[in-house]
């Protein structure tokens, strides 16, 4: 079935808090009408938490799809580094004047949407109660984070016990390139430190979606076995959906190519799929 979209634009979720913009504490919902009672999918978006040009508007058609199949979504902006042209060739240590407090600023942002999501979505239609987290390249490493450091969402008296799911759509578990770069570090450096997902591994119970596209982001496959390696060895006790996409690339799985806007995005099938047989309640 095919469900009408409610769209709600830059609702805010953070009372006072930054109003406009690609880093705004804004998000936005698409809501299915019409369903009985429907899960909710928090997405990140991807974009390397510095290309202004990538933001909660770039996945509209993802997060419209999934709500035409009955799953609501909130789409949150979030703070951002400095904006720069590219991917540095050159490692500029005066690039961020504050690092750290980037770092987590758009960590308590996902942290904050989440929690305002799971507090509200119950506003705007017959939400289950069953919560949902993910996100693609940098959301997806966001989302990773957000599960395995538990201090984000302990912020808000939240944990991974509130959570059914995480998809994470070409996510980077090592330390994030722009975090390596913006303290200064070549970001080609494949690093495990307090910026990595996995350094936080635990066995928890929360079931995953794993994602990557054949023509992924160079390195993306070896980080990708890597934390499929890790769970393992941690005997992770949630269930784990891995999905190789053959053909695509790190955007189309996700984002309509421009050059073949008709492609359906690869990744919407598995979400509603993986959401779907994770709900508790969702009628």
């Amino acid at each position: 079935m095919k469900y009408q979209v409610e769209m709600i634009k830059n609702v805010p979720y953070v009372e006072g808090g930054r109003a406009g913009g690609p880093a705004s504490q804004t998000l936005d919902l698409y809501i299915p009408k019409g369903r009985e009672s429907f899960p909710v999918f928090v997405f990140f978006h991807g974009g390397g938490f510095m290309h202004y040009n990538w933001t909660k508007n770039t996945y509209s058609s993802y997060c419209t799809s999934l709500a035409e199949s009955g799953i609501a979504v909130a789409a949150p902006n979030y703070m951002l580094y400095p904006e720069f042209p590219g991917t540095p060739k050159v490692i500029d240590r005066n690039y961020c004047d504050d690092p750290e407090g980037v770092f987590d600023g758009f960590m308590d942002d996902a942290a904050a949407a989440v929690y305002w999501t799971r507090e509200h979505i119950g506003e705007y239609g017959p939400a289950s109660g069953d919560l949902f987290i993910g996100g693609h390249s940098a959301g997806a490493w966001q989302t990773m984070m957000l599960l395995f450091n538990e201090k984000y969402m302990a912020r808000y008296g939240m944990g991974p016990d509130d959570l059914r799911g995480c998809v994470f759509a070409s996510g980077q578990p090592t330390s994030h390139y722009a975090v390596i770069y913006a303290r200064g570090m070549d970001p080609k450096l494949p690093l495990v430190d307090d910026a990595a997902p996995i350094y936080y591994m635990k066995p928890l119970d929360v079931p995953q979606l794993v994602t990557m596209a054949e023509h992924d982001i160079p390195g993306r496959d070896i980080q990708t076995q890597m934390y499929l390696f890790t769970l393992k060895a941690f005997d992770y006790r949630g269930e784990i959906d891995y999905v190789f996409y053959e053909g695509r690339t790190h955007n189309n799985c996700v984002i309509p190519d421009e050059g073949a806007p008709a492609v359906p995005c690869a990744l919407h099938a598995d979400t509603v799929r993986f959401i779907e047989k994770h709900s508790r309640h969702a009628g």
